[in-house]
């Protein structure tokens, strides 16, 4: 994304961000980034430097043997790392660079960063060094390499190509799956989903309650049960780990160990409101919540954080810009966890990383991450594609990540409108514009365009990098959130093409936050034809249900014929996130909502009525409601089936705060007025709030565990 040259004075918002005026400098310059989450470490023996001390840019990179890279003898198409007869520059040996890392190793050990390893797995001969130095700072960021003897060096299992460590260059032979009108059946097991629990983003207020959610659930065994976990912006800061995450891999950071005891389930051990004081919500936030949890808090701790962290790396990443909140992402939620792993691809289970590996030898040396075992089968990160990179962000199109299979199922082109074919204009071919058609295998995402893009099990062009657990949470969580977007460009970009008839050249698109264009996590299941489910509305500023509106009157009088919906104005009478499900959409140039209709217009009164009574009640807000499902061509959704939705409904409960401690009952009135929906929630939150917030999610559903277990428990397979 073009940005303009020279010093620029760049002022920051919101409010907090107001404090913070931050000189940019974008000129070219030596090479000044750090490696994701790690110090410079000490300089090595001067006698251990690998011998060439030219500081060129990129070196060429030596042709791989084909055969080892692609598993097809002779398959110089798909060979990598090819060397120009114009680059004459000096290649070093694999043998060379183990020796040195072997001497390394016995004389300075201690040198070596802990993540590196000789490159002895690396079958095949391609230069590892993308050029540049790292005599005084470690290597720049868009380089994607290790500072390892003054040199930026790739890492096992990739080579240097442009500058870059790149994985080298192949055909993987991927699963195409097509996802159209014509043929709207999703691959195994999401073509098999009963159950779901939904989470709706909100940032650091949903990670919270996403938090006191899934420990409830767990306590009831009611997770066990549970098809599928789809989860949007906020809400996946919690629920990625919780699939993700090995607890026993869990290190507190020493300025955080405070805050979690051990041992204890990722997601803490079980509250008891009466037990809440001040001094035991200040402790013991579970591991989870210690991701997020800082005294700051909020919006004030969010900007600490820019201070912190994605200020000093403006200068280093200063040609790829949209790569500072993947680094967040690893370094504030997936590094306690020992998820940092640059180059570990996502696959479903052991036995699809059999199949992936079997069918991709060159990947045989690559390490796969996984869902923990005994988590829902079907894991959905919902996100949106926004536009070409480069071009406004004038529209969006849902965008789904799963650990198996990722992309856009059915088709919608740039004006938005629902597309059954992909012909267009053109019998059997691609309209221009267009996105979506189904889903490849998540392990391949990110390459050119094949020859043949009509679904299938297809051979790709392989991405030049991996696509990682924190690639799937930086797209999903980032909704312009830094200043400056429209200039600088912070969204995360990836190549995508759409699957059909004909062919379409990938570009890259800006992908971001699901929340754009859907923030519950309910259409996707509807997609794959879910028929019990959980939905958790983790709702904020506005959003509360309006006690001045009479609900439960104008769903009578609706049924009576006296009152017509279509004229009933609902923004800031109860939370977006469901009335645009009954009719009531709307796009305001950012949050585009239009074409999320899915119920009947009258139906949401109902629903409202129900929730309503129970606030009146000072009760938790949780209401069942069975829905006829209504086609949305645009989201492929058919409908013509009845779905079973449990509401969950974030705002005030009285009954719970009545039982809290009273230092922590005249808390809620001073340091935490507005709670649980109106403090602000970024990317921090007081370790009070989150475990206060945590709690009250815990306790809205133990105390409707009837409910939700008619909702999510068990049935025999003939009431299914």
């Amino acid at each position: 994304m073009p940005v303009a040259s020279g010093p620029q004075l760049l002022v920051l918002a919101p409010s907090p961000w107001l404090l913070l005026l931050v000189l940019q400098p974008l000129a070219a310059g030596h090479d000044a980034a750090t490696s994701d989450f790690s110090t410079s470490a000490p300089t090595p023996p001067s006698s251990l430097l690998l011998e060439n001390d030219d500081d060129d840019e990129c070196q060429a990179a030596a042709p791989r043997d084909a055969s080892a890279v692609d598993g097809k003898e002779g398959s110089s198409s798909s060979g990598s790392c090819a060397l120009s007869a114009l680059q004459t520059k000096k290649r070093k040996t694999l043998a060379q660079v183990e020796e040195r890392a072997r001497q390394t190793s016995e004389v300075a050990g201690q040198w070596l960063p802990s993540s590196w390893h000789t490159p002895s797995s690396q079958s095949a001969m391609c230069e590892i060094e993308t050029g540049g130095t790292c005599r005084f700072t470690s290597c720049n960021s868009n380089r994607n390499a290790e500072c390892v003897h003054r040199r930026c060096t790739c890492r096992p299992n990739l080579c240097a190509k442009d500058g870059k460590c790149q994985i080298p260059s192949s055909l993987f032979k991927v699963d195409v799956v097509k996802v159209s009108g014509g043929k709207p059946y999703f691959p195994k097991p999401h073509n098999k989903i009963d159950t779901a629990v939904c989470l709706s983003g909100g940032g650091a207020r949903a990670a919270a309650l996403t938090i006191g959610v899934l420990r409830a659930l767990e306590n009831l065994k009611l997770m066990k049960t549970v098809d599928a976990l789809s989860s949007i912006s906020g809400s996946l800061f919690a629920s990625a780990l919780y699939m993700f995450a090995n607890p026993s891999m869990y290190k507190a950071g020493s300025s955080k160990g405070q805050w979690v005891g051990h041992p204890e389930p990722l997601w803490g051990r079980a509250s008891d409101p009466k037990e809440l004081s001040l001094s035991v919500l200040d402790y013991d936030t579970s591991p989870l919540g210690t991701t997020f949890a800082d005294g700051w808090g909020g919006s004030w701790g969010t900007a600490k954080d820019a201070l912190e962290h994605v200020i000093p790396n403006l200068v280093k990443d200063r040609k790829d810009y949209d790569i500072v909140w993947r680094r967040l992402m690893r370094k504030q939620f997936l590094k306690p966890f020992g998820l940092t792993d640059k180059d570990a691809l996502l696959a479903l289970d052991e036995a699809h990383v059999a199949r992936i590996k079997a069918a991709n030898p060159q990947l045989a040396n690559f390490t796969f991450l996984t869902p923990q075992p005994g988590k829902p089968k079907v894991f959905v990160m919902g996100a949106a594609i926004l536009a070409v990179d480069g071009k406004r962000k004038t529209d969006a199109a849902s965008f789904q990540i799963s650990p198996d299979y990722i992309g856009t199922p059915f088709y919608v082109d740039t004006d938005h409108r629902p597309l059954y074919t992909a012909a267009d204009g053109k019998v059997g071919e691609l309209s221009a514009g267009i996105v979506g058609g189904g889903l490849i295998e998540t392990f391949a995402f990110g390459g050119d365009a094949p020859a043949d893009q009509d679904g299938g099990f297809d051979r790709l062009p392989s991405p030049s990098r991996p696509f990682t657990l924190a690639d799937a949470m930086a797209i999903a969580t980032y909704a312009d959130f830094l200043p400056g977007e429209s200039t600088v460009g912070w969204t995360p970009s990836h190549k995508y093409w759409p699957i059909g008839p004909g062919n379409q050249k990938a570009q890259r698109y800006m992908i971001g936050d699901g929340g754009f264009i859907e923030d519950t996590g309910l259409l996707p299941m509807l997609q794959r034809r879910a028929k019990r489910i959980a939905l958790f509305l983790f709702v904020g500023p506005g959003q509360q249900l309006n006690d001045a509106v009479d609900f439960c009157d104008l769903s009578t009088r609706i049924s009576k014929g006296s009152f017509d919906p279509k004229s009933f104005e609902p923004k800031g009478k109860l939370a977006d996130s469901i009335y645009v499900l009954f009719g009531y959409g709307y796009d305001d140039g950012k949050w585009h909502k239009m074409h999320n209709t899915v119920f009947k217009q009258n139906e949401m009164f109902h629903v409202a009525c129900g929730l309503q009574r129970l606030k009146k009640q000072g009760k938790p807000l949780v209401f069942k409601a069975k829905h006829a499902v209504q086609p949305n061509p645009y989201w492929g959704i058919q409908g013509g089936y009845t779905v079973e939705i449990a509401y969950v409904y974030n705002d005030k409960i009285p009954e719970f705060e009545e039982l809290l401690p009273l230092d922590t009952q005249k808390s809620l009135t001073k340091d935490m007025k507005g709670f649980p929906t109106d403090l602000p929630a970024g990317l921090y939150m007081k370790p009070r709030i989150i475990k206060l917030m945590a709690a009250q999610a815990e306790y809205a559903v133990l105390q409707n565990a009837k409910v939700l277990t008619k909702v999510l428990g068990s049935r025999p397979w003939w009431q299914r």
